[in-house]
């Protein structure tokens, strides 16, 4: 049967999946009425789950190192638009979300050291996978002015992936030493 909905590449198989369902596919296959390449899928409702959890916890993270300028991400308490975030969510257990942005207090040079040394997370030069990726947009980028004034200095844009929470974290601080920041 023709797959209805897609997630990454990965087909959702028709199956009627729940809050919370683990939905395990076994193998891959070519599906014979479209004839596209099925790939298995596992854990797909968890995806969300893990996504808001980590960038949650790797917002709450970033925002107390020093050498982060600011964090921008709707589940913090000190977002400017938490609240409408909260009054906008279809259950109280929907999370934010698994994108988030972030500056650093240094300048082009210090924000390409600390992209270089990134160890999980790639750097790329667009989002949406289930790996983590993070884009740099530098001032010189004319897309920053789009954003609110703190972001007119360059900064991230990190799509958290299914990595464990604490390997992005301790990814993020070795690059940040690395790079010659203090964490």
């Amino acid at each position: 049967m023709a797959s209805d909905l897609v997630h990454h590449g990965q087909s959702f198989d028709d199956q009627p999946l729940g809050f919370g369902t683990l939905a395990i596919h076994l193998g891959n296959g070519v599906d014979a009425e479209t004839g596209a390449i099925r790939r298995p899928i596992t854990l797909a409702n968890t995806y969300a789950l893990s996504y808001d959890a980590s960038a949650l916890a790797i917002a709450k993270h970033l925002e107390s190192l020093d050498v982060v300028r600011f964090v921008a991400y709707p589940g913090l308490e000190s977002h400017p638009h938490h609240e409408v975030a909260v009054s906008q969510l279809a259950r109280p257990d929907s999370g934010f979300g698994g994108v988030l942005s972030f500056g650093l207090d240094t300048n082009h040079d210090g924000h390409n050291r600390f992209v270089s040394k990134l160890n999980v997370i790639t750097s790329a030069v667009s989002l949406g996978h289930d790996e983590s990726l993070i884009v740099f947009l530098g001032e010189d980028d004319e897309r920053q002015y789009l954003y609110p004034p703190e972001f007119h200095r360059g900064f991230f844009r990190l799509a958290v992936g299914l990595e464990d929470t604490d390997d992005l974290i301790r990814d993020i601080d070795h690059a940040l030493v690395e790079a010659g920041f203090e964490v």
